[in-house]
């Protein structure tokens, strides 16, 4: 299969805006950090973690201001390529490329020689690559070993023009605080740049040496820019921890995105939990288990949820007059919601339709993409013939997403407000109980000087 390097596309003029538009709106918020480490005069490796199918891609290849040294060219698998011609030519339109895996059934010293021919003229030309060093992907915020053909082709396009050429890896973490579900935030670090041509002695003494060296690195800067939960266990402890952490802490809770204090919190919480596995204090990990089923209970017996702020109780006095805006608000809410129901819920049922989880948070944000546009073309179509007016079709046709933006961000505020007012509807010693089975939790896990 022979698949062209794409140069400029008609994506950059419309598809790409147009995509990037609803990639905000899916995850809500998305906030980089770390962006003074990436330098575009040089050829870049991106080398980010991944547990998000194709939506970890997008988080790099979406913000890029593309000019004609900024594409980004990932390397997916090769089975994504060859099923349609159309589907090669959207992919190709975004600069994917194949790479082939011993499960494709193919020569693949001669298939990937091929995939490192194009990395390196991509490389040469002073644009960029992004390579996911752990070949595939699992819904779970935990680094992998990565496996060695970024540093392969990172070495073979340095080798090639004499370790002149410049290239840097740049690790890079890509968290989602929810990776399954919308509208929970992704925030992306960018790590600091490895030049390649540092390798270069260990490379050309001992190539298999240089390279394993070089994915050693990587997989560093890597770990270190991300949440990374090693117990199996543990892990739905670890989880747990971070939602009553974030609840606890009213600057972050606060925060509709996933900021980089939330991220660094939750990585103490992770590194903590993994010592004290290691230590063997599985009694202690236990005792936490059980306090945090019983803070959950409590929680539940009061309808209030811990993915939620626990740590504000304003009075419900304060609390009446956003209820009256709701009730003031209820035909747009209906409106917006009518409106848009039904894509809403066929993305759902074809991200369903799929067993590996993984792939249901991105197909459920590729098919919103396709089945909202349509949804409200179909309905408009409808309005103009019953109407025989254009006007007031276009009208529809464009307030029925405005409408269906605004319904989806109100129902997210009125979660909030409706959890304050059943907080202030507590007596102070239920409040002060749950208080204390949060800072009970919490302490073994985060700085005292934290909480």
């Amino acid at each position: 299969m022979d698949v062209a390097i794409r140069d400029w596309t008609f994506t950059h003029f419309w598809v790409r805006p147009v995509t990037h538009t609803w990639f905000k709106i899916y995850h809500k918020s998305i906030s980089f950090s770390g962006t003074e480490n990436v330098d575009w005069e040089k050829p870049i490796i991106f080398a980010p973690s991944h547990q998000n199918a194709f939506s970890d891609a997008l988080c790099l290849i979406l913000p890029t201001k593309y000019t004609e040294k900024r594409f980004i060219y990932p390397l997916i698998r090769a089975d994504a390529f060859g099923n349609s011609k159309a589907v090669d030519w959207i992919l190709t339109a975004f600069h994917m490329m194949p790479v082939y895996r011993p499960r494709d059934k193919v020569d693949l010293k001669q298939q990937n020689e091929r995939v490192f021919e194009r990395c390196r003229h991509v490389l040469a030309q002073k644009r960029n690559l992004l390579i996911h060093p752990e070949g595939n992907c699992i819904p779970k915020k935990r680094v992998r070993p990565f496996k060695k053909g970024l540093a392969r082709i990172a070495f073979s396009a340095e080798e090639a023009h004499d370790f002149n050429l410049g290239v840097t890896v740049i690790p890079v973490g890509i968290n989602y605080r929810n990776i399954t579900e919308a509208r929970k935030g992704v925030h992306i670090r960018f790590g600091s740049p490895i030049a390649v041509a540092d390798f270069k002695e260990a490379y050309c003494t001992h190539p298999a040496a240089g390279i394993t060296q070089l994915t050693r690195a990587v997989q560093e800067g890597v770990e270190d820019l991300t949440v990374n939960i090693q117990s199996d266990a543990f892990y739905s402890l670890a989880e747990e921890l971070f939602e009553i952490n974030r609840s606890s802490d009213r600057d972050l809770s606060g925060k509709a995105g996933y900021s980089k204090e939330e991220l660094v919190c939750n990585q103490e919480i992770a590194q903590a939990l993994q010592k004290a596995e290691s230590q063997s204090h599985c009694d202690d990990l236990s005792e936490a288990k059980q306090k945090v089923a019983a803070l959950k209970e409590l929680l539940h017996r009061h309808k209030l949820s811990a993915s939620l702020t626990l740590d504000d109780s304003p009075s419900f006095l304060r609390l009446l007059p956003e209820g009256l805006l709701y009730l003031a608000l209820l035909p747009l809410i209906a409106y917006g919601w009518i409106n848009n129901v039904i894509p809403w819920l066929l993305s759902h049922k074809l991200a369903d339709s799929v067993k590996e989880l993984q792939f249901k948070s991105s197909l459920r944000m590729l098919g919103g993409l396709l089945l909202f546009p349509l949804s409200y073309l179909i309905q408009a179509t409808v309005v103009l013939l019953l109407t025989g007016s254009w006007v007031w079709a276009l009208a529809y046709l464009i307030s029925v997403p405005l409408a269906g933006i605004l319904t989806l961000n109100i129902r997210e505020t009125y979660r909030r407000w409706r959890q304050k007012v059943r907080l202030s509807l507590l007596s102070d010693s239920l409040r002060q109980t749950i208080r204390n089975l949060r800072t009970e939790i919490l302490l073994p896990f985060r700085q005292k000087d934290s909480l």
